[in-house]
C-alpha cells in the first residue's frame, strides 16, 4: 500500500540516484541497474521488474508470468545520457511527492502531440505516461481543467451525444482563423 510518507521517501531515493549518476565519470552498470528499476512503467509486455541476485541484469516479467534476463540500459553511458537520466528521474520524483500541478500548459503540451481532437481519457493517458503526472491523474481532474479552458477560448469540445465522451481540440489562434 502506497502511503504519502512511502511516496516522499521514494522521491528522496530517486533524487539520490539522480545525483549519483551526474556525479558518475563514466558508465557504471550498477547505476544503470538501480536506473532501469527506479524509471520502469509497467506496460502492455512487461507488467514487473527485478535485479537478478547479483544486480548486473534486470529480469522483466510479462503478463503470462514468463521471465526475460536483460542487460539494464546504458543509462550512464555518457554525459549527455547522464543529464537526460538525472531529469528523468527528478521528474519521477517531483511526480511522486505530488508537486506536479495540472496546468493549461501541460494539457495543450500534451495535445499538440496529435494532430486531431483528443477525447478526455485520452490526454488524461498522454499527461500520465509523457508527461510524468502517473496513475494518480484522474480524468474527472483533467476534464474539469478542459472546461475552464474552453471557457477561455484555449480549446473547443465536440460532445459524441448526450452522456458520451467529450472531443477536444486547441481553439485555433486569432492568426490561424
Amino acid at each position: 500500500m502506497k502511503t504519502p510518507n512511502s511516496e516522499a521517501i521514494r522521491a528522496r531515493t530517486l533524487n539520490a540516484l539522480a545525483d549519483e549518476v551526474l556525479a558518475a565519470l563514466s558508465a557504471d552498470n550498477a547505476v544503470d541497474v538501480r536506473v532501469e528499476l527506479a524509471l520502469f512503467k509497467p506496460g502492455s509486455a512487461y507488467t514487473a521488474i527485478r535485479a537478478n541476485d547479483a544486480g548486473t541484469k534486470i529480469i522483466y516479467t510479462d503478463r503470462a508470468g514468463n521471465e526475460v534476463t536483460c542487460w539494464a540500459q546504458d543509462w550512464t553511458l555518457d554525459r549527455g545520457r547522464r543529464d537526460a537520466t538525472a531529469k528523468a528521474l527528478r521528474d519521477r520524483a517531483i511526480a511522486l511527492a505530488g508537486n506536479l500541478r495540472l496546468t493549461d500548459e501541460a494539457i495543450l503540451a500534451a495535445m499538440a502531440a496529435r494532430p486531431s481532437g483528443i477525447h478526455t481519457y485520452v490526454i488524461r493517458n498522454i499527461l500520465a505516461s509523457e508527461h510524468s503526472f502517473g496513475r494518480e491523474l484522474e480524468t474527472a481532474a483533467v476534464r474539469r481543467r478542459l472546461i475552464r479552458m474552453e471557457a477561455a477560448g484555449k480549446v473547443t469540445s465536440k460532445r459524441w451525444g448526450p452522456g458520451c465522451s467529450i472531443e477536444w481540440t486547441i481553439a485555433p489562434t486569432k492568426e490561424h482563423r
